[in-house]
């Protein structure tokens, strides 16, 4: 595992069943992963970074870093997807942190996602616009695309499907 990879979460919670019964309707394969963060090694252990909740915080959500060890409670199934590309740690490690503190993006968790899911197209924040607030699978993306241009042109649209069937990744189950 190195900085870079990105991790795939499938919960097992109402929330993240919600979440993957919507994505399997664009994609069923990649559909039952509801949640993405990308790892980031570093001398004192590995953490995601990912936009998810924060427990026991007055901030609800935002792009946090959190040991991987949450992840493996035995509540979750984890698929890494090892980046095919070693990145220049002194050029991504920024892209990664960033972001730290950004909002999470409820509305377009609620509403956008949803109206693309059904097939009407991209309604919500575009570009840098969309940097202001995202989801998880939207910061992994932009997190890439801001390394490497062009890897997810459109990251802000969030899909998992884009990231779970890139070629630039490949697939190892935990």
């Amino acid at each position: 595992m190195k900085t870079g990879d990105i991790l795939l979460v499938s919960g097992h919670d109402d929330q993240s069943r919600i979440i993957q019964k919507f994505q399997m309707k664009a994609d069923k394969e990649s559909g039952k992963w509801n949640h993405s963060g990308v790892i980031y090694r570093t001398e004192n252990g590995i953490y995601v970074t990912e936009s998810g909740y924060v427990k026991d915080r007055k901030l609800k959500a935002a792009v946090v870093i959190r040991p991987l060890s949450d992840y493996q409670d035995g509540k979750h199934e984890l698929l890494l997807l090892e980046s095919l590309i070693y990145p220049n740690l002194k050029v991504f490690e920024p892209q990664l942190l960033r972001y730290a503190g950004v909002d999470y993006d409820y509305w377009s968790l609620m509403h956008d996602q949803v109206i693309r899911t059904l097939g009407l197209g991209w309604v919500g924040r575009k570009g840098e616009k969309a940097a202001r607030r995202m989801l998880c699978h939207e910061f992994a993306q932009k997190a890439w695309d801001g390394y490497y241009p062009g890897i997810f042109p459109k990251w802000w649209e969030g899909d998992v499907s884009n990231i779970y069937h890139s070629d630039m990744f490949r697939h190892r189950e935990l």
